[in-house]
């Protein structure tokens, strides 16, 4: 019953503007919970999609997803207004991205060959002769 309740609350909300819903996320009432779900439902392909884009890898895109609504979350918390609720969480989907990618180009392990295995090895050997070969053809 309780289940056919929160469906008929849901429906009404999904109807309001993004404006209303934020209001009702930022009064911490009876239907915050509901109003973020209807934000997050409204938002979170279009989010997954640009940092999808942006990452080129799924589960990565999902944690940054997860990490742009929550900071969504604390925000509105200290926020009064939010003009364009999907502005606010690209921008946000943008800042997690890249911080993520600066991280990513810093911390790219460098490989000895004496480490690599004797199949990469002779792969690079071989890529060394047409090298060289190329070289002295010119």
């Amino acid at each position: 019953m309780k289940t056919l309740y929160t469906y008929y609350k849901y429906k009404k909300l999904e109807r309001l503007s993004d404006e209303e819903l934020f209001n009702f996320i930022a009064d911490r009432n009876s239907r915050s919970e509901l109003a973020f779900t209807v934000i997050y439902d409204r938002y979170s392909q279009k989010v997954w999609q640009y940092c999808f884009r942006m990452l080129g890898d799924s589960d990565l895109a999902k944690d940054i997803l997860q990490e742009t609504f929550l900071n969504f979350y604390n925000k509105i918390k200290k926020s009064l207004y939010v003009p364009d609720i999907s502005v606010l969480l690209l921008a946000e989907a943008r800042r997690l991205c890249v911080g993520f990618l600066k991280h990513e180009v810093k911390t790219i392990p460098y490989t000895d060959e004496e480490e690599l295995p004797i199949e990469s090895r002779k792969d690079n050997s071989e890529l060394l002769t047409l090298i060289k070969k190329s070289i002295e053809k010119l």
